[in-house]
């Protein structure tokens, strides 16, 4: 049933994400993003010209490097708004199975739990507005609690792991 809800949620998400990306009203972070994983492909330091920066400057998100790679076959526009919409929607199944586990609740509770997920508005925000490379991190976040609270340490690990890649200083909400 999370898998379903999941799903759900990405097809909203995604169909969302991708109407905003095709009215063009992207903001210019958007394009800063873009232009650090074409600088990142062509082998250049990837300091975008839109922000002055480079793509790691005040996060280190290590994770645009896989995501680049990626981005050499598969468009990297709709790439970044799925990946960040999936991302989002695969929160309901960690938040399920603490409802259910942990938290003993009956299957009606976790239903109108992963409903209430799906209608959050900050989720929505979040989805919305470009692309966010810590939005990756929400489901780790929720793994990472969960296989602590099952006392799974190699896998909190791997999820805390994982969540760093997305931005360094999310260690300060791990801890």
């Amino acid at each position: 049933m999370p898998w379903f809800f999941a799903l759900l949620l990405f097809v909203v998400f995604g169909g969302l994400s991708l109407a905003r990306y095709r009215s063009l009203d992207l903001g210019p972070q958007f394009a800063a993003w873009l232009q650090g994983i074409w600088l990142l492909n062509e082998g250049l330091e990837p300091l975008t010209s839109i922000t002055e920066r480079t793509l790691f400057e005040g996060q280190y998100a290590v994770i645009m490097w896989p995501i680049a790679v990626v981005a050499r076959v598969v468009p990297a526009a709709p790439l970044l708004l799925l990946l960040q919409a999936g991302a989002l929607a695969l929160g309901v199944v960690p938040l399920w199975r603490i409802a259910r586990g942990i938290l003993d609740l009956g299957v009606e509770t976790a239903v109108v739990l992963a409903i209430a997920y799906g209608f959050q508005p900050q989720l929505h925000n979040l989805n919305l507005s470009e692309f966010h490379p810590e939005a990756l991190a929400v489901p780790a976040l929720l793994w990472a609690y969960l296989f602590s609270q099952r006392e799974t340490w190699w896998r909190f690990a791997l999820a805390v792991g994982f969540a760093l890649t997305t931005r360094s200083d999310l260690g300060l909400v791990v801890i």
